[in-house]
């Protein structure tokens, strides 16, 4: 049977936290109906920007700030859990970016629904957004919402005929935006890996998959070492 292989690491800088993702990403096969499924948080706030926007070196301050290689808008980081999904679209039968946008929420209805009462996914609307925008402030179609509210939300890259697809969940209080949270939800603060374990079982559920830990391997660490350099470089962030 095919597995969904759950990667759970530390918290982590922005650089190295993107540079993981590119690497599964890089050296993903594809094709053969297995998922990859990489759950993490950040060792400081940090803002990660979408590859179209545009941000300089003094926005934001206090936080570390990267560019990604999906699309969307500027995701603050540090009161979320950052979901990375490595998938080949046809092996799994869906058409394009939008199905596997609507995938990532399904998934999450499937994992929270049973806590949270009343979340939805955004059935309509612009799913490209013109201009820099942050990406919490305005729901798009699939984007996962209570009351109106963004919750969770996600971005895109395709190579080779696989996929990236970069989520975040916002899990506690604490963003100037008008994101919700599931802390406001639940009206106590929520323990992050009861929250990952969630997630983890609405993909598997989801996708009729088998969950499989494991770590990274000494190949895809050697890559993501490479690409560390690049989400360093300030000719990579602020180039746009």
């Amino acid at each position: 049977m095919s597995k969904l292989r759950l990667i759970r690491s530390k918290p982590d800088k922005a650089c190295v936290n993107m540079a993981i993702d590119e690497a599964l990403l890089e050296l993903s096969s594809g094709g053969n109906g297995d998922l990859i499924l990489r759950l993490y948080t950040f060792s400081e706030p940090s803002v990660t920007v979408g590859y179209f926007q545009r941000v300089s070196p003094d926005s934001y301050p206090g936080r570390e700030k990267v560019r990604r290689i999906t699309g969307g808008g500027i995701v603050l980081h540090g009161c979320d859990l950052t979901i990375a999904l490595v998938i080949s679209p046809k092996g799994f039968g869906l058409e394009g970016r939008d199905e596997v946008y609507r995938l990532f929420s399904r998934a999450l209805l499937r994992g929270l629904g049973e806590s949270i009462s009343q979340l939805g996914v955004k059935e309509e609307g612009d799913l490209k957004v013109e201009g820099n925008y942050e990406c919490f402030r305005e729901p798009v179609a699939s984007d996962l919402i209570w009351g109106g509210r963004k919750l969770a939300g996600c971005a895109g890259r395709r190579r080779r005929g696989n996929f990236l697809l970069h989520g975040s969940l916002r899990v506690y209080c604490g963003e100037d935006d008008d994101a919700c949270s599931l802390e406001e939800f639940l009206e106590e603060e929520p323990e992050i890996d009861e929250v990952a374990e969630r997630v983890a079982f609405g993909f598997a559920q989801v996708c009729g998959l088998e969950i499989g830990e494991s770590g990274m391997s000494e190949n895809e660490r050697r890559v993501a070492l490479h690409f560390e350099e690049k989400y360093k470089d300030p000719r990579w962030n602020f180039r746009r």
